[in-house]
């Protein structure tokens, strides 16, 4: 009897022990299995408040910064600052030459923008100008966006007139001044590329005709050898060629008596009687002149190719220049 007891003592042990086993591998289940369990939301479908708020661990984030200040040379119909072609003419033929235009300039600075009284004072140091001093301009900047104007043109030593450049990238200093010799208010240096436009033009003498004095060196109002001349010349006056006509090295030289009185000359050693209205001419290239009036002797050194005339005057014979607008 005791030992059933035994047994079925150890059996109903055995039973809760079992059952307590299901009860814990119940509650072990996962909670979607479950007949009451819920699914949980996905985290995108959260709404959550992001605005303002850093994703933690994002590097910051930097301020755009603001664009350089514009500095340098405004050029007359550029947009673009510190660029310009500056047009040159070569000419070659029978009248070689160059011609070299010019642009005009005016310094900017957004940076510090014209005042009243102030100056600016542009150096361009580029490496192949003179340096003794450098070419620069000293302008006016005290009204309005830009200096006043500065012409600009190729060059390597500085002008009291043009401001030099260099074909290609120059190299400028700058100083912005209270007055013309007040303090420096701003200074810096800036680049501008200039470029040059060469143009070569064939340039002849031109073919033309007037009328000279044989002595060159005698105007043709007082002239007594007057001749024609063919000439070909350039533009700027010279004559590169030329043929008188008649082309002879006999130079004339006249002396003409507008007096009432018969005067006794001597002209290169020849003695000669000039009456009223009477003129004599000599060829000698080097001709002087000897002459009585009123029993007084008289000499004179001529110039060849000259007209001479003797004249009255306030009751006085006397000897000049003859010029064809002249009356007696």
């Amino acid at each position: 009897m005791n030992l059933n007891h035994r047994y079925w003592r150890y059996v109903l042990i055995a039973i809760v022990v079992t059952s307590l086993c299901g009860l814990v591998h119940l509650s072990a289940e996962p909670w979607p299995q479950r007949a009451l369990s819920f699914a949980p939301l996905p985290v995108s479908a959260i709404p959550v408040e992001t605005e303002g708020i850093e994703p933690a661990g994002a590097p910051p984030v930097d301020e755009p910064s603001p664009p350089p200040p514009e500095i340098g040379w405004d050029f007359l119909g550029q947009q673009q600052l510190n660029a310009v072609t500056i047009a040159e003419t070569e000419y070659y033929g029978d009248c070689p030459g160059h011609k070299r235009d010019y642009v005009e300039a005016r310094f900017f600075s957004s940076q510090t923008p014209p005042a009243r009284r102030h100056r600016v004072v542009v150096r361009n140091v580029t490496r192949g100008l003179d340096d003794d001093p450098f070419p620069y301009t000293d302008r006016e900047y005290d009204e309005g966006r830009v200096s006043e104007r500065t012409k600009m043109r190729f060059g390597t030593k500085h002008s009291g007139r043009y401001f030099h450049v260099l074909p290609g990238i120059n190299a400028f200093e700058y100083e912005i001044k209270a007055r013309r010799r007040g303090p420096v208010i701003d200074s810096g240096n800036f680049t501008a590329e200039i470029t040059r436009d060469l143009n070569r033009v064939q340039r002849d003498a031109t073919f033309g005709q007037d009328r000279v004095c044989a002595n060159t060196s005698v105007s043709l109002n007082v002239c007594a050898d007057v001749r024609d001349r063919h000439k070909w010349s350039c533009p700027n006056g010279s004559i590169i060629r030329s043929q008188i006509f008649p082309d002879s090295s006999r130079i004339i030289t006249e002396i003409h008596n507008h007096t009432n009185q018969t005067i006794e000359v001597s002209i290169s050693g020849w003695r000669r009687r000039l009456h009223p209205g009477d003129y004599y001419d000599v060829d000698d290239r080097y001709p002087s002149l000897r002459y009585e009036i009123n029993d007084e002797r008289r000499s004179r050194s001529l110039t060849a190719g000259t007209r001479y005339r003797f004249y009255e005057k306030d009751g006085e014979i006397r000897l000049g220049e003859y010029r064809r607008h002249s009356r007696w």
